[in-house]
């Protein structure tokens, strides 16, 4: 977990971890939580409106953003992506008018990628977070229509991405999948609902992709081939991800579905070609340091 961090974030991370005061939020601990002041004990709904003040730093003291410094609170949608994920966990976990300090692992943040000039890949990151209070948005209900509600949920999730603002359209896009997960319940033309679904989440995948979440992509692909084990797009982008995450063997797998596929597939034929060679490079490395290591002892098989 502390692979890439450098040094400072590394020692920094560790003595916050380490620190009774701070709150695991998620299993692997890589969000912390400090509560500051005591809210009045009010959780935000998954879904709901939440509006807060936040300063960010990273841990060498540099303040990157301040909703304080502008003046205007910052709102999202809790639950929907629309944020990192260290801090759709995070202040899920907090009460109306409770102060908390935050601090995230880049792969709740904004991982090897960073943002912009301020945040270098793999920073560590700390926010002063205030809930101010939450809402529910009756408009993000779908009405009658459910159908109507998708197609509206989804267009607005393309604009979003095209625009260049992924979270916001990874909620968008998950929002219309949790209706036509209620519509595949319900039994309403499931087959037409279960193709929508691969799509929607074929945009999401994407979206990971350019946010660098390759643990994202993976699981988010996976799904799509759960239900479409044909579905060549998310093949492709299951391949990229086992090949950043190192599983090349996986990926050579992958690949290989999606040219049985796809024959003509020429990215796909590129991805196998790559990740063969670094499958076959990986053997005869281990086969030389056997070698190396077997090469002069005698005795090993022969006759008595």
């Amino acid at each position: 977990m502390l692979t890439h961090l450098s040094e400072t974030d590394k020692e920094m991370f560790l003595k916050f971890s380490e620190d009774p005061e701070y709150v695991k939020v998620d299993e692997e601990g890589k969000i912390l939580k400090k509560t500051i002041s005591a809210g009045n004990g009010e959780k935000p709904v998954d879904g709901g409106k939440v509006e807060c003040h936040y300063t960010g730093w990273t841990l060498d003291g540099n303040q990157f953003d301040s909703s304080r410094d502008r003046g205007t609170p910052f709102e999202f949608d809790l639950g929907r992506h629309n944020v990192i994920t260290a801090w759709d966990k995070g202040v899920a976990q907090m009460t109306v008018n409770e102060e908390a300090e935050l601090i995230c692992h880049p792969d709740v943040a904004y991982g090897a990628s960073g943002s912009g000039a301020a945040i270098p890949g793999h920073a560590v990151l700390r926010f002063n977070i205030q809930l101010l209070g939450f809402s529910w948005d009756d408009q993000d209900k779908p009405g009658d229509d459910k159908w109507a509600f998708v197609d509206e949920k989804k267009a607005a999730g393309n604009a979003a991405f095209k625009a260049g603002n992924t979270f916001t359209a990874i909620g968008l896009w998950n929002r219309a999948n949790e209706v036509l997960y209620d519509l595949m319940e319900e039994g309403d033309d499931i087959p037409q609902a279960a193709e929508l679904s691969a799509a929607v989440m074929n945009n999401i995948a994407a979206a990971y992709v350019r946010l660098q979440k390759w643990k994202l992509v993976l699981e988010t692909a996976d799904r799509v081939i759960e239900s479409d084990p044909k579905n060549v797009k998310a093949l492709r982008r299951q391949t990229a991800a086992f090949m950043k995450l190192g599983k090349h063997e996986e990926a050579v797998k992958s690949a290989e579905k999606t040219l049985t596929l796809d024959p003509e597939n020429k990215p796909a034929a590129t991805d196998l070609r790559k990740a063969q060679a670094v499958v076959q490079a990986a053997a005869a490395k281990k086969k030389a340091m056997y070698g190396k290591m077997f090469g002069g002892v005698t005795g090993f098989g022969a006759k008595a």
